[in-house]
């Protein structure tokens, strides 16, 4: 079995790479990402692979938009880039800290951290709007072929229960075709308005909804950046980059039924600042990574073993 990856920076361009690691420890690099409006750059993230082998990821930045794009990487090592990000009213701009969801149809689905049609003035003149911001992120849905792109969701800083915007981390849908993600909450260079967060749900039927309004940083945590997993039951588990007992991030779980638990405060010595995904290992164990704390300061890989039925 083979592993693939990516870079943020580095390659011949030092634009990012996408890279495969073989059982023996070998790597090959399969695509140097070449910048400006041609190609995407800094491609953050992870990669998801279909039933043919074509990898599909994300990049940060550049495209013909220059706030990021969504990409194809054929097995032979061919790229194609499916969209470029805009930052307009109708579309999304900055994909970040997420994978895609790549559905049966062979829909794509992520998340922008900036965009959309939400925008807050930024400077008045008698009563016209001079500039605005950038808005406060997408949650869209893209053909495998890149012929069809459709924003399904606009966020907002002020929109539903006042601390949703900014969408980060990789959407997962359950068997009835029910979507779920987070959003941060607020702007991250600017994170001191008490916008802590949510985990959302778009349905089946097409509709959106705040299923978790993080409202109490001590309690319940504080500003989601990888989204949520599902476990066989409907729960769903995630963790919250600060907040909780000690300040330095939560890993929560929100029931089926709408109730959330706590079921870590992290406290600096045991990790600090968790942001990427979790996973599930045998016999309902959790497993994650800090990217501070520790014994050296410099993050910590965690388990977390969750109450048996």
């Amino acid at each position: 079995m083979d592993f693939y990856g990516i870079t943020y920076t580095g390659g011949q361009n030092n634009a990012g790479t996408v890279f495969k690691v073989d059982t023996k420890g070998n790597e090959s690099v399969l695509h140097n990402f070449v910048g400006g409006k041609t190609d995407g750059c800094n491609p953050t993230g992870g990669l998801i692979r279909d039933a043919s082998g074509n990898l599909y990821g994300t990049t940060a930045a550049c495209g013909g938009g220059s706030w990021g794009t969504v990409f194809k990487l054929s097995k032979n090592g061919q790229e194609t880039l499916l969209h470029s990000f805009s930052d307009s009213d109708t579309d999304g701009a900055i994909p970040q800290f997420g994978s895609l969801l790549l559905d049966k149809n062979g829909n794509l689905y992520g998340v922008t951290m900036y965009g959309g049609s939400n925008r807050t003035c930024l400077i008045y003149n008698n009563g016209h709007c001079l500039q605005y911001d950038d808005g406060h992120g997408t949650f869209y849905r893209l053909s495998t072929n890149g012929t069809s792109f459709t924003v399904l969701q606009n966020f907002g800083a002020n929109h539903n229960h006042g601390g949703d915007g900014f969408p980060m981390g990789t959407p997962i849908m359950d068997a009835d075709g029910n979507i779920y993600g987070t959003s941060y909450g607020c702007d991250p260079a600017d994170c001191l308005h008490g916008l802590f967060g949510t985990v959302w749900e778009w349905t089946n039927a097409g509709a959106y909804q705040v299923l978790l309004p993080f409202s109490n940083q001590t309690t319940e945590g504080s500003n989601p950046i990888a989204g949520v997993i599902l476990d066989s039951k409907g729960n769903l588990y995630g963790n919250t980059e600060v907040g909780g007992t000690y300040g330095y991030g939560t890993v929560f779980e929100l029931s089926k039924s709408g109730s959330e638990n706590l079921l870590h405060s992290f406290d600096g010595a045991d990790g600090a600042y968790p942001v990427g995904g979790l996973i599930f290992g045998p016999g309902k164990v959790l497993y994650g990574t800090t990217y501070q704390g520790g014994t050296y300061g410099q993050g910590v890989v965690w388990s977390l073993q969750l109450d048996l039925p």
